[in-house]
């Protein structure tokens, strides 16, 4: 199993005089209601969990951003298995042991079946009467219909495939959300679980369970409350366990904050280990005692004594790791992955090699375009900022090799643009191949959230915090001085086509704040619920729209007063939205969960935007190419996705 992680991010786009980029998610672009939505990259994928088959190691699974794919060779081509998935959002992906063709897919509120390898998936209903959101997959090794799935509070239990369910109430100090489930290898009755508060047993399976963590060290956190409260809390916070298959006496134990604890009597005692900062554990199943571990760091550690001590034996495999896995048959093939991709070692991790043939589900967090060179395209990911000049096909990588996830291109001069992480914002000039850093006057401790350009006067930029400032620069960005501090986290900024002092603010806490006098001062608006996404009309610049977490709100007073617009979007979150910049009255939307719309009456009616490829997860910015209007983009937190109309 691999730790559960999350990453947020918000995205901001601005292209002048063809297409407006949006903060946390939007550009605007040409419609265009029909066709086909094609995966065209980034390379590589956000990897959240790798599964081999166990009986054929040329199989591999990988558990990505954009969905499930699938390798036949050991990694050099991966293909999309996604056939029959609604929902591209897999949390969890199980392999049987002894039927490998059998896997089970878990979204968060599904759970797929297929029993072809990943060629197709159906749907498996799970009967209750709760709303369930799923964490946490198991199967028996001797009988592939028994299924064990972690839900909010309990573990659920199917002994016929999936047809029918019973639920197992796991005694928990308070309902909360299972994390993980491992089912004894030798004796299939015996089950782990583990959720914040630790370690829970059941030795007759699942009818039963006692608390199997009383010496693992616990730590004090704050969670959720639900809406924007959080409160106090003391736990072991176990995230993963891991099973030796040979000797299922032994397992291990992951915590959230890199914690790592070691079992030999079934969970009866444990013993801390002395290894910091660990992300995710699996052992060698060709050799006995023998662990692998990465830490969020991105090296790979060695054990060879059960765990008890550990060694570095790679550096810096990449930015950040989440997940591994170990080749059952060739000793020394391991795969790692986490946000920056997929990479692989012959060697036993004296040296690796990235995997992305065929891979194409980069998490994408901003997508920007030179608005004076046809296909000229740049794409802000985990793994750093990509370049293409031939509209996706092709992509390399620019100098900037770290996660950012903002960009901003200068309309005077397409050759210039801006990057923003949370603490780094660079600046290139010569179209992505040198950077530099331009922080003077910001300050020491950043969280930079958003960035925008000034279309009438380019010299003027504005960045946002996460922590409330709001800077301002009036010579391209070489300084900033801060113009304010709102009580509220900055995560959209977009400037007034005509006026370089008028600023938009879309906030989690104080919705869309307006500005007049450059940032300096702010008022509040009627709309106060979270912004995701700001987009107006070129045309009419006080004719605004917000995609919120509420859904679709227009203005038509320069942002003083909302009403909600949206016939036909789906109840839930947009997450981006743009208006066309030669037909004011089409607007387009995407969603949190991967739908994309549009509307040709101002945003009173909508219909789908594209028949098929929709791309299942969230969307993170819409574009058009500048020069050649019928190639849109959307670009989504599982890649880049293309309509050639």
């Amino acid at each position: 199993m691999n730790s559960k992680s999350c990453v947020q991010s918000f995205v901001k786009v601005w292209l002048v005089g063809v297409a407006c980029a949006l903060a946390a998610s939007q550009t605007g672009f040409v419609a265009a209601e029909t066709g086909v939505w094609k995966p065209v990259g980034p390379p590589g994928a956000n990897v959240r969990s790798i599964v081999i088959n166990p009986k054929d190691p040329q199989t591999v699974y990988l558990v990505t951003s954009g969905g499930v794919f699938k390798t036949t060779d050991a990694g050099e081509s991966w293909a999309a298995a996604n056939a029959g998935l609604t929902d591209f959002k897999v949390s969890e992906l199980v392999i049987h042991p002894e039927q490998p063709q059998v896997l089970y897919a878990a979204t968060q509120r599904q759970l797929f079946k297929s029993t072809n390898g990943g060629a197709n998936w159906s749907a498996v209903t799970i009967t209750t009467s709760e709303v369930i959101t799923i964490s946490a997959l198991a199967v028996d090794p001797r009988s592939p219909d028994t299924v064990y799935a972690g839900v909010f509070g309990a573990v659920m239990k199917s002994a016929d495939g999936g047809k029918t369910w019973t639920k197992l109430s796991v005694p928990t100090r308070d309902k909360q959300q299972v994390e993980d489930i491992v089912v004894d290898p030798q004796t299939p009755s015996t089950l782990y679980v583990a959720n914040d508060d630790g370690v829970f047993r059941s030795r007759d399976g699942g009818g039963m369970w006692s608390y199997a963590s009383s010496d693992l060290p616990t730590f004090t956190s704050y969670v959720s409350t639900g809406g924007s409260g959080f409160q106090e809390k003391e736990g072991s916070f176990i995230a993963d366990l891991v099973i030796d298959q040979s000797n299922p006496q032994i397992l291990f134990a992951v915590g959230k904050f890199g914690n790592f604890a070691r079992s030999t009597s079934s969970a009866n005692s444990w013993q801390p280990v002395n290894v910091e900062n660990i992300a995710s554990v699996v052992l060698d199943p060709a050799k006995p005692g023998v662990l692998y571990a990465v830490t969020f760091q991105g090296d790979l550690m060695q054990s060879a004594d059960g765990g008890v001590r550990w060694r570095r034996i790679s550096r810096n495999v990449a930015a950040s790791l989440s997940t591994l896995a170990i080749d059952p048959q060739t000793p020394g093939t391991i795969y790692v992955g986490g946000s920056s991709g997929l990479f692989k070692s012959t060697n036993g991790g004296k040296s690796w090699k990235p995997l992305e043939n065929g891979l194409n589900a980069q998490l994408t967090t901003s997508l920007v375009a030179d608005p004076s060179t046809s296909g000229v395209l740049y794409a802000a990911t985990p793994a750093g900022v990509y370049k293409s000049t031939d509209g996706g096909d092709t992509w390399s990588l620019t100098g900037l090799k770290n996660s950012f996830n903002k960009l901003v291109v200068d309309p005077s001069k397409p050759t210039t643009i801006r990057a923003i992480s949370y603490t780094m914002l660079q600046r290139s000039l010569d179209g992505g191949k040198r950077w530099a850093s331009t922080v003077a006057g910001l300050p020491k401790q950043r969280w930079l959230l958003s960035i925008a350009i000034a279309p009438s006067k380019t010299s003027v930029l504005y960045v946002g915090q996460g922590s409330g400032e709001v800077f301002r620069s009036t010579n391209g960005g070489t300084n900033w001085r801060q113009m304010s501090k709102l009580n509220c986290c900055v995560r959209v900024l977009l400037v007034d086509p005509t006026d370089p002092d008028k600023v938009y603010a879309g906030t989690l806490q104080q919705g869309l704040l307006v500005s007049t006098d450059g940032g300096a001062n702010w008022k509040p608006s009627d709309l106060q619920v979270e912004i995701n996404a700001i987009d107006l009309d070129p045309q009419t610049p006080s004719t605004l729209y917000a995609g919120t977490a509420e859904g679709l709100y227009k203005s038509t007073d320069g942002g003083t007063t909302w009403r909600p617009v949206g016939n036909g979007i789906p109840k839930g979150a947009v997450s981006a939205v743009a208006v066309h910049p030669q037909s004011p009255g089409t607007v387009y939307v995407g969603t949190a969960d991967g739908k994309l719309l549009v509307s040709k009456d101002g945003g009173q009616n909508w219909q789908p935007f594209g028949k098929e490829g929709l791309p299942g997860v969230k969307v993170t910015a819409l574009l058009v190419d500048p020069q050649a209007p019928t190639k849109v983009y959307a670009a989504t937190e599982g890649g880049v996705l293309r309509i050639d109309n």
